[in-house]
């Protein structure tokens, strides 16, 4: 497939049943009871910022020994199949920078039917379409990282 199908592809799965890859494995209360927002600031720090992006970037080597991979940086305006892990490091960790042009990553399965993405300051990678087999890896590969793949909670307007 070509970039501009590719693309494509990567935006209709945008509108599909979506999953997280997040540091916490629920959403934590917007009462106000909870210390979310400091733990939040905590690990926006820069180097914290960076290890978390360090992770994410493992997870997606990693899936990379299941399946194929195509990855984006938008800013970069194309796509690279099975990029070396080393490249793929480095895409995640100038994705959490503050640099202009460093605002996304997404990473398509080679079948096109799931993607990942990471937002550049997003203290989690978002699943969007993933099979059950995809959802059994990615969950044990998260746990690897210290991490947890669940579905978001439903918001009033949602449900």
């Amino acid at each position: 497939m070509d970039d501009e199908r590719l693309t494509e592809q990567a935006e209709k799965l945008f509108g599909k049943d979506y999953w997280l890859i997040d540091l916490l494995p629920k959403q934590a209360p917007g009462d106000g009871t909870g210390r979310y927002f400091d733990a939040e600031r905590y690990f926006m720090e820069p180097r914290r910022l960076k290890e978390l992006y360090n992770r994410f970037a493992r997870i997606v080597i990693k899936l990379n020994c299941y399946c194929g991979i195509l990855v984006s940086r938008p800013a970069a305006g194309s796509w690279a199949r099975d990029p070396e892990p080393e490249q793929l490091e480095q895409w995640f960790q100038h994705c959490a920078s503050q640099r202009r042009g460093a605002d996304h990553l997404e990473v398509l399965t080679s079948d096109g039917g799931s993607m990942l993405t990471l937002s550049r300051g997003d203290l989690y990678m978002t699943l969007y379409s993933p099979s059950e087999e995809l959802l059994g890896t990615l969950g044990q590969l998260a746990a690897s990282e210290g991490l947890f793949l669940r579905q978001p909670e439903k918001t009033r307007e949602e449900a």
